[in-house]
């Protein structure tokens, strides 16, 4: 896990913090676009050495529909609806804060008695529990049909961080499995392997006549 993804953790959770304590749509709709745009971020940092061209296309894909196009649409949505205030939550901003920071404790609580694979950050654990909690309360909390979607939004953003994580751990274990077989085996080219399968079955031919 790099240091810039940990920083991006640590955003996120400061971001979700913003997102309990405001009542105004459109603050809110810049910072789950600045949490999508970080979130694309997420697979280069998390690959590490020379990503791959499919996870480029990937990370500027996620930055495109979560840090612009979706916001976009909620923006537009507010002007359409001239609603642009979250004026009476069914659970105020004050109190909201204080659950987050509740929310925050119980993820890192989790994340600290789950049995980890040694590649994957406890920090990264507790954030997307986080998020993943705080799009819930947000569904629970609010009121307006837009601030509803954002919570959806968010929630998603939870289950992007675990998804990537599982990827970026998915290749870190294909990356050692190849390495042990290539210190076992001489090389893993599967032509000559098919060449090998060719001459013994020529030898085996020879042998019978």
């Amino acid at each position: 896990m790099s240091y810039w993804a940990d920083v991006i953790f640590v955003l996120i959770v400061v971001l979700n913090l913003g997102l309990l304590s405001s009542s105004r749509l459109g603050n809110c709709i810049r910072l789950v676009a600045i949490e999508g745009a970080l979130l694309g971020l997420l697979p280069l940092l998390l690959q590490g050495g020379q990503p791959e061209g499919r996870t480029f296309v990937f990370a500027l894909g996620s930055i495109l529909v979560k840090g612009i196009i979706l916001p976009l649409m909620l923006n537009w949505a507010v002007r359409e609806a001239n609603i642009f205030r979250e004026v009476e939550p069914f659970i105020g901003y004050t109190v909201s804060m204080v659950i987050g920071v509740v929310l925050l404790i119980v993820s890192f609580w989790i994340s600290a008695r789950l049995v980890l694979p040694i590649e994957v950050s406890r920090l990264a654990v507790s954030t997307a529990l986080f998020t993943i909690l705080v799009g819930l309360f947000l569904i629970v909390s609010r009121k307006k049909a837009i601030t509803q979607a954002l919570s959806y939004l968010v929630m998603e953003n939870g289950i992007f961080i675990f998804g990537t994580m599982a990827v970026a751990l998915e290749t870190s274990f294909m990356g050692i499995i190849i390495f042990h077989i290539n210190r076992q085996f001489e090389h893993i080219d599967m032509d000559q392997l098919a060449s090998l399968k060719d001459w013994h079955g020529t030898r085996h031919s020879e042998e019978r006549t």
